[in-house]
């Protein structure tokens, strides 16, 4: 979903719809977004919620796992274009971030997806892993012998000639 800043202009919008497929993330069901947009100055303002189940594999055993990442907020802070250039010239003659983070509303328009991704993408567990634990662990338990997989036991046998 696209929101046009000229449509924000007029008066701040509701949005509440559901995605089945997103980029570069397995759904598992929809993702279903809900917030609001409005103006302030020449700033705009996004903020909602959204939901979602995702899946993924285990780092553990490789099995396909789904993971409920719940009810999570996000919020972004536009600008357009020119204000956007503006922007990140006084953060190159500062040389330092500020607390205050724009992203740029490109072709004039705010692509409410795409910053849902990208909070979804952050709130992605690192290592996911079966929950309480891996059904089948035999092949954790083929390589866990006294602390060092047999793969690599040869090396040990290498005898450095001087």
């Amino acid at each position: 979903m696209k929101i046009k800043l000229l449509d924000l202009d007029r008066e701040s919008i509701k949005f509440n719809f559901s995605v089945s497929s997103l980029e570069g993330v397995n759904l598992c069901g929809e993702l279903h977004i809900e917030g609001k947009a409005k103006r302030l100055n020449n700033e705009y303002f996004i903020e909602g919620k959204y939901s979602a189940r995702i899946k993924t594999q285990c780092v553990r055993c490789l099995e396909d796992i789904e993971i409920d990442l719940g009810v999570k907020e996000f919020y972004g802070r536009f600008l357009n274009s020119q204000d956007y250039e503006k922007y990140l010239e006084t953060l190159a003659k500062a040389a330092e971030m500020t607390e205050e983070e724009y992203f740029e509303a490109e072709d004039n328009e705010i692509d409410v997806i795409e910053l849902v991704r990208e909070e979804l993408l952050l709130e992605m567990p690192q290592y996911p892993t079966c929950v309480p634990e891996c059904k089948d662990d035999s092949y954790l338990q083929k390589y866990s012998n006294n602390g060092m997989d047999s793969r690599w036991a040869q090396l040990l046998d290498i005898k450095i000639k001087n």
